[in-house]
């Protein structure tokens, strides 16, 4: 077991075209261990249960991991979800690649009502999308109702802890869906953004690097 707390996914977006360096993988059933080095490319992908693209994504990434998952590691991150709602998630849409749940959003408000001062903290801290999701609570909640912030810790995985100041726990936000593809020597081959349903980016990139790893000199 590493003593290093679970790596943030975004430090790889800096990475591109580089090693990825000591990134810590925290699977939901198992210890932390680093990113597998085991000479075979790796696909992170980065998901939440919020995230319609992503409910729309997972089944074409399942796709590619039963086609190449002898030849290719997968690891999911379930992002700023608690450990339970990752693996709700998982089993749902029929994940059986290690996954983790990393939960990088600590939001101190007054109190725990979600009123407008609240959301107001909230967006100073939350990606885009996240935020339109944390809106679209507020309003079936009716903003300035009594009802109290306790179910955003399951439905985006944002805690909220008494009284205080507003706070990200140093980790920046991702816009989903997310993936990163790291080639054999674990360097950060490429990286995509949101949901393309037209082509499966992911397995076009899987199928390149595999073309390319049998094509070099043994």
């Amino acid at each position: 077991m590493t003593d290093a707390r679970p790596s943030d996914p975004t430090l790889l977006s800096a990475r591109l075209g580089r090693d990825a360096g000591p990134f810590v993988f925290t699977p939901v059933s198992g210890n932390d261990r680093l990113l597998p080095n085991n000479g075979k490319p790796t696909v992170l992908v980065i998901f939440a249960s919020w995230c319609q693209a992503c409910h729309a994504e997972i089944p074409i990434i399942a796709r590619d991991y039963q086609l190449y998952g002898n030849a290719v590691n997968f690891l999911g991150i379930d992002y700023g979800e608690p450990p339970q709602v990752a693996i709700d998630f998982a089993t749902r849409e029929h994940i059986t690649f290690p996954i983790e749940s990393l939960t990088p959003f600590i939001v101190h408000v007054p109190g725990k009502k979600l009123t407008r001062a609240a959301l107001a903290a909230f967006r100073k801290i939350l990606s885009k999308q996240t935020y339109s999701a944390l809106v679209e609570i507020a309003v079936e909640q009716k903003i300035g109702g009594a009802n109290d912030l306790d179910n955003l810790e399951a439905r985006l995985g944002v805690y909220v802890e008494g009284e205080g100041k507003v706070a990200s726990d140093d980790i920046a936000t991702l816009d989903l869906p997310h993936a990163f593809v790291l080639d054999t020597t674990q360097h950060v081959r490429a990286e995509f953004v949101g949901f393309d349903s037209k082509i499966d980016r992911i397995g076009a990139e899987i199928v390149t690097l595999l073309t390319e790893n049998r094509a070099k000199p043994r």
